[in-house]
């Protein structure tokens, strides 16, 4: 298994009383854009290809799987995205984790290294359309947020879908690969305690969110998939409703692999948010 020796940003616990917070857009006079504190911890990141490797979605909370998809596209274009990934994203997703219906509600481009800078822990600094790698550990939704934002993204059936079980499911693929510059790395959700969730609040210019930052724990265990390619996507667990031991939040981050090239290239990948259901189940 290949292992790699890196630097992770984890946050700092807040103090008695304090509440993390980040606005993006407008910051109110006397406030910080965001006032997470990070700080770097030597950890080592393994690939998780091949046979000897014994992780199980249902525990860690992340999965390598195939989803080749044309990549000649303007990404600026929305609805050409839209038409490309989504219904054969919803199709994998049903495939990989058995839901019934999936509901993919939001995409993000990124571009950009994370190997000289540590600003795109900043949020929405962009880059024309595309925004940064994430530089921090982090979970895109909480025990709160995970419900919230279903009621906003299927408000007519929000209700009755809350109770089914149901997840947030995360995709992360390449644009362009295979992957060396600010790969991604995630953390297996198993060794994760819920006191290491940290949460942030989102303030945008029309809603609210909140997401979990990263406090560390020696306990953490670490995972990638080297030298990924645009035919592969990873699949990992933003939220999960049941409570049954499963994973239910997966850290994750960009990191530097010492290994890489001086002149690889930049990073460009692609991210996507869905929502999966086991009607079935309820």
């Amino acid at each position: 298994m290949q292992v790699v020796s890196t630097t992770l940003n984890y946050a700092h616990t807040p103090g008695a009383g304090e509440r993390l917070e980040a606005f993006i857009g407008q910051v109110p006079e006397g406030k910080s854009a965001m006032n997470l504190k990070t700080n770097a911890r030597t950890i080592t990141v393994s690939s998780f290809r091949g046979a000897d490797c014994q992780l199980d979605f249902r525990s860690a909370g992340f999965k390598l799987v195939q989803l080749p998809v044309s990549k000649d596209l303007d990404w600026a274009a929305h609805d050409q995205v839209q038409a490309a990934y989504y219904a054969a994203l919803e199709n994998t997703v049903k495939q990989e984790t058995g839901a019934t219906r999936v509901h993919v509600f939001d995409h993000t481009i990124r571009e950009g290294s994370i190997r000289n800078s540590s600003s795109s822990m900043a949020p929405g600094r962009m880059s024309g359309f595309k925004a940064q790698p994430a530089s921090h550990a982090h979970v895109d939704y909480t025990i709160k947020s995970g419900i919230e934002r279903l009621k906003a993204v299927l408000p007519e059936e929000a209700e009755k879908l809350s109770q089914t079980p149901f997840a947030v499911i995360q995709a992360w693929q390449p644009i362009k690969g295979p992957v060396k510059d600010s790969p991604l790395a995630l953390a297996d959700a198993s060794t994760v305690a819920m006191q290491d969730l940290l949460p942030v609040d989102l303030h945008f210019p029309t809603r609210k969110g909140q997401t979990y930052a990263l406090a560390y724990n020696p306990a953490h265990r670490w995972y990638y998939a080297a030298d990924m390619t645009a035919d592969e996507a990873l699949l990992f667990v933003g939220y999960d409703s049941r409570l049954d031991g499963r994973a239910r939040f997966t850290p994750h981050t960009s990191f530097v692999d010492p290994n890489a090239p001086a002149d690889a290239p930049v990073r460009q990948s692609i991210e996507f948010r869905t929502y999966a259901f086991w009607e079935d189940e309820a």
